[in-house]
């Protein structure tokens, strides 16, 4: 995954860092989630969409407001770890859609919330879709900073 976005650090400087792991010491974290969305419209139908995924620690995603999935994969390691991931890793997705248009909604917290999660410390979504059209043409799209983004703190993600 090539490009990674994050909340814009100028509306919202104190929530941009993190902790590793719930096992870090972690001071003047403050909770929340970000919330990123992004409408699409093409002129022809998309048949099929190949998405690849991930965040910094974990991602709800939904498309045209439907759940497609939650991730990324757990790393796994050693209890009581406190330290970065050498890697991140991506889920794949494949959808059968008949649209012409495709509404992104991903909620995305800001810090690990259970053990098996973990951080590069600084908050971070990404996602990549090659999208098959009904005429048999294809497109890739990805984040960018034309992604829609702000702060829900009144959300918990699972």
């Amino acid at each position: 995954m090539q490009k990674w976005i994050w909340l814009d650090e100028k509306r919202y400087p104190m929530e941009q860092e993190t902790f590793c792991t719930l096992f870090s010491k972690h001071q003047n974290i403050r909770y929340c989630c970000a919330e990123f969305r992004k409408s699409y419209h093409f002129s022809r139908k998309i048949f099929k969409l190949n998405i690849k995924v991930s965040a910094d620690a974990k991602y709800l995603l939904y498309i045209n407001g439907e759940f497609v999935g939650q991730g990324p994969v757990c790393h796994g390691g050693d209890y009581g770890f406190d330290g970065t991931m050498p890697y991140c890793y991506y889920n794949t997705y494949e959808l059968k859609t008949a649209t012409e248009k495709l509404d992104f909604y991903a909620l995305v917290p800001l810090i690990p919330t259970v053990q098996s999660e973990t951080s590069w410390g600084h908050g971070g979504f990404a996602l990549e879709a090659e999208l098959f059209f009904e005429d048999a043409t294809k497109t890739k799209i990805s984040v960018d900073e034309d992604w829609e983004s702000r702060i829900n703190r009144q959300r918990y993600a699972v």
